[in-house]
């Protein structure tokens, strides 16, 4: 199944994904324990169609139930401990406060702002590429430029240019082909681990520094 949404902990150890089929409403949802290499599913009491990933607080999942009407309410929050293997339910105004990590998205440009030409020419001039117009997705990162641009009309491809202070190309990865519509957050940085997930059923995790 494609991933839908991934969250990532404070520290950077723990990782939630939230996995839905296309063409049915079979979801799944799985911890990655950086620090043990381990991969384990989640499994609620309860998780259906409207059951969505929230947050993570290193062991801590949470997770959102909504309602099936036409404008969703949250009905409850679910307190998964992954060390316990077991849930709690809460109620669905609980307030759900903790540290924040230093995950940062980039910033998405159109070609009607000012810096898409400049950045589509820097793309072109790195890699040989002609973004079509659909938009890109740009941070500085470090001492890093990661972009994220459409190639193509109908059946567009979603590509990923990393570039290093000297200009080099330190990644240059096809996230997607076949594409009839674009993405949003494409990628991710957190401190000095670049996250992207690929072709939607592999995530991918650059550490630099």
């Amino acid at each position: 199944m494609p991933i839908w949404k991934y969250r990532i902990s404070n520290s950077g150890d723990y990782f939630a994904f939230e996995l839905r089929a296309e063409n049915s409403d079979e979801l799944k949802f799985l911890s990655l324990d950086m620090k043990e290499a381990k991969v384990e599913e989640i499994k609620l009491k309860k998780d259906d169609w409207w059951t969505t990933l929230y947050d993570v607080d290193e062991l801590v999942v949470y997770f959102k139930r909504y309602d099936s009407g036409a404008n969703p309410v949250i009905l409850s929050v679910i307190r998964w401990n992954s060390d316990t293997k077991s849930e709690e339910l809460l109620p669905g105004d609980t307030n759900i406060t903790f540290k924040k990590n230093s995950l940062v998205t980039p910033s998405f440009y159109t070609p009607e702002n000012e810096h898409y030409t400049l950045l589509s020419r820097f793309i072109g001039n790195i890699v040989d590429h002609e973004p079509n117009k659909s938009g890109i997705e740009y941070l500085e990162w470090n001492n890093y430029i990661s972009l994220s641009y459409y190639t193509g009309v109908k059946n567009m491809a979603n590509f990923l240019l990393t570039v290093n202070d000297t200009k080099e190309a330190v990644h240059h990865i096809c996230l997607a082909e076949n594409l009839t519509g674009i993405g949003q957050d494409t990628f991710s940085v957190d401190n000095n681990k670049l996250i992207f997930v690929k072709d939607n059923c592999e995530i991918f995790i650059y550490q630099h520094g």
